[in-house]
């Protein structure tokens, strides 16, 4: 199973991934924003990674579009396509799988397909997210 958290501060446990090899935990929403940027501010992310709001706002910006684009969870795929191709024109890009504040290989990956092909759950100790109520342990 594949588990996008796009959370800062973050909604996974690392936990999840100490405890089931068949799941790969990625942090969602990371860019590499083009040129040679400093924040000058530990944000947790390798140099020239950002967090995908902050990579929208510089690409609004440099795009000369002073506006709120996305707020909150409403977001259409028309949206989604615009801030994309704005991204593309300026030269930023996905940054890459991570999980855990480091980057996953593709050995990792493919040794964690494997788990998950091989692993059986015990319904007893695993819910179904759709069963579950939010204050809920979630174990994947």
């Amino acid at each position: 199973a594949v588990v996008c958290d796009v959370a800062r501060p973050r909604d996974v446990s690392l936990q999840v991934a100490q405890q089931r090899p068949d799941v790969l935990v990625i942090e969602g929403g990371t860019v590499e924003v083009p040129g040679d940027v400093d924040f000058h501010f530990n944000f947790g992310l390798p140099p020239k990674l950002a967090f995908a709001c902050m990579a929208e706002t510089m690409a609004l910006t440099l795009d000369q579009r002073f506006e709120s684009f996305t707020l909150g969870k409403d977001i259409t795929l028309s949206q989604v396509q615009t801030i994309d191709t704005i991204a593309q024109k300026h030269g930023f890009k996905l940054g890459g799988f991570r999980s855990f504040e480091r980057a996953v290989t593709s050995k990792e990956i493919a040794l964690i397909k494997t788990h998950s092909q091989t692993t059986e759950l015990n319904p007893k100790t695993h819910l179904n997210v759709n069963q579950a109520s939010v204050m809920d342990p979630i174990i994947l």
